[in-house]
């Protein structure tokens, strides 16, 4: 069986689009079939499931696609979860080389094949128009429009998995078909994992083939959105920490526990796979520990995000506030009488350095705020004012008394 271009139409493709999947890493393989030891330790993966024809009893089996590069060379292995290569194995790669947003016509396309009735086969294609009649766009041999084939396939089965490897250049003389890349670019990526049955073998039906697309939903014959990316090893961008929730700045406050909410944004990791780290009032960076127990006085916490290609915030987001879990002292308290009228004078201090407020009564048990300065009119008779001072935590004095008579 020979690679050849595969109808969408006939998968069936989800609607919802999938989250963002990367593929990334640095280094060489052998394209021989076999995962070597050490050989894709470097290389990023992504595994989801494949279907399995109804001849081979249905449901699902797992695949695991590998990726990585040189400076020469794209390598990307796929491994399947079934010990022989049925009537076919084929994975089908479609790109979005200028990252668009849509795989299009001129988009690069590769894919490897192998089966019972032939050797491994790599194709090497492109995007282009079809024929009258057919999908807007589908994958053409590149040696179909004067171009090269380039790039190679081997394929291997162990009793328990079947390998695919590719290499395809990340830059050769055919421009006009192939992809052109350098260090840091990134372009989308769908797969096509096409499964012929192996009890019975054949063909063609519905019993025997299975189509399966991941991301879900990123390629129809009508449309390819909603790709993963791939990144020709290194991403230099980093991402940006936020901190969305905890002490407000220059707050202060009397528990001596801050819990914190992080979040960020990257061009490629999505923000609940980055990585933070924080540091606490100049600390070496290390893991945030939450909740945040400090002492009284102030602090800030800086935190940092690190994406999975290793890309490190070099501008972290801080936060400072002041613990204070100290009362102010209790007031000092003077009553004076004028004429129908009581003058009540308030002093106090708070230990944590911040201003203070009142709560006062007179002839009451509930205080209520007041001034530092303030006057009531009283009846004939004896009299009592009772006041606390509060700092801007909260925390409360002990409660003041004088006694008075007009």
């Amino acid at each position: 069986m020979v690679v050849a271009a595969v109808s969408l139409a006939a998968a069936r493709v989800a609607t919802a689009h999938a989250p963002n999947a990367i593929l990334y890493g640095s280094g060489t393989a052998i394209v021989d079939g076999r995962l070597g030891a050490g050989e894709w330790k470097d290389a990023r993966s992504v595994t989801f499931q494949t279907g399995r024809p109804p001849n081979d009893g249905g449901g699902t089996m797992p695949t695991t696609v590998l990726a990585m590069n040189d400076s020469a060379n794209v390598y990307i292995a796929v491994v399947v979860g079934r010990g022989t290569y049925g009537g076919a194995t084929q994975a089908l790669f479609y790109f979005d080389n200028n990252h668009d947003g849509q795989i299009s016509e001129g988009d690069e396309n590769f894919a490897a094949d192998a089966g019972i009735f032939s050797g491994v086969n790599f194709f090497d294609g492109f995007w282009t128009n079809c024929v009258p009649g057919g999908p807007p766009a589908c994958p053409s041999r590149d040696t179909a429009f004067g171009g090269t084939n380039d790039g190679v396939a081997a394929a291997a089965t162990d009793g328990s998995n079947t390998v695919l490897e590719l290499s395809h250049p990340l830059d050769d003389a055919d421009n006009a078909h192939d992809w052109s890349l350098s260090a840091g670019a990134v372009v989308g990526f769908a797969i096509v994992m096409n499964i012929f049955s192996e009890t019975p073998v054949c063909n063609f039906g519905p019993n025997c083939q299975v189509l399966t697309i991941f991301p879900p939903g990123s390629l129809s014959s009508t449309n390819a959105l909603g790709y993963g990316n791939l990144v020709i090893a290194p991403d230099r961008i980093a991402p940006e920490a936020t901190i969305a929730e905890g002490p407000v700045e220059g707050s202060v406050t009397r528990s001596r526990a801050a819990s914190f909410r992080f979040t960020g944004t990257d061009n490629l990791t999505p923000s609940d796979r980055l990585n933070f780290s924080c540091s606490l009032d100049g600390s070496a960076f290390g893991p945030c520990a939450q909740p945040v127990v400090v002492g009284e006085g102030r602090h800030t916490i800086a935190v940092r995000a690190t994406d999975e290609l290793g890309n490190t915030d070099a501008t972290p987001a801080t936060r400072s506030w002041r613990v204070d879990a100290t009362p102010p002292a209790r007031p000092r308290l003077s009553v004076r009488v004028v004429g129908r009228r009581a003058i009540v004078a308030l002093k106090s201090f708070d230990r944590g350095g911040g201003r203070v407020r009142f709560l006062c009564a007179i002839d009451s048990l509930k205080l209520v705020p007041c001034r530092s300065r303030f006057s009531r009119p009283v009846a004939p008779g004896a009299h009592i004012v009772r006041a606390r001072a509060l700092d801007q935590a909260g925390n409360a004095s002990a409660v003041a008394t004088a006694r008075f008579s007009r």
